[in-house]
This record gives C-alpha cells, sequence and structure tokens, in this order.
C-alpha cells in the first residue's frame, strides 16, 4: 500500500515539473503513472520547455517570411504551378492566386 502512495506522490510531482514543458501535466502524469516514476521523469526532462518551444517557432517563422520575401521565382515554379493546374490538383482560383503573387515576386 505505501508503495502505491510513493508511486502516485512521485507521478504527481513529475506531472508539476511537466506542466511547463511540451509534454504537459497530464502526459506526464500517464507516462509516470502508467509506466513508473523513473520514465515519466526521464521522458519529462527530454521534453522541451514551453518557453524554448515557442521561441523556435518564432524564430521559424521568420525565417519563412525572410525567404519568402526575398525569394525570386524561376520559370520552373510556373511550370510547376501549371503542370499542378493541368493535372487538377489545384483549382483555377488557387492556380490564379498563385500566378499572381509569383508575378508580383519578379
Amino acid at each position: 500500500m505505501g508503495t502505491v502512495i510513493i508511486w502516485i506522490a512521485l507521478s504527481f510531482i513529475i506531472a508539476f515539473f511537466g506542466s511547463n514543458k511540451k509534454i504537459g501535466f497530464l502526459g506526464s502524469l500517464l507516462i509516470s503513472l502508467l509506466l513508473s516514476p523513473i520514465v515519466g521523469f526521464i521522458v519529462t526532462l527530454l521534453s522541451k520547455d514551453l518557453q524554448t518551444d515557442k521561441a523556435e517557432k518564432l524564430l521559424l517563422e521568420k525565417q519563412r517570411q525572410h525567404d519568402f520575401e526575398n525569394y525570386k521565382p524561376s520559370n520552373k515554379d510556373f511550370e510547376n504551378i501549371e503542370s499542378a493546374f493541368k493535372a487538377k490538383l489545384i483549382t483555377n482560383a488557387e492556380y490564379d492566386r498563385i500566378v499572381t503573387r509569383l508575378k508580383e515576386k519578379e
């Protein structure tokens, strides 16, 4: 009985630390309860911090925006879009929108 109480208590302590991680409180708690508090602790430690994850996403979005702003389309881009349109992978409206955006970048 004492082992079960310690198991549950350790699982909740680990889950508390997991609340600031990407895995979250519930994920840490379930892993700790179902597998073991040691496994839950290791998984929680390996999970990214929420702040780190947000910062990485923000940097990635800024990089994508920068890449898009500095992108110069080539003839191959127009050919690919036309091929997708002819294969009916994109609609006429999507084709027009994409071609217009590519022409604006030229």
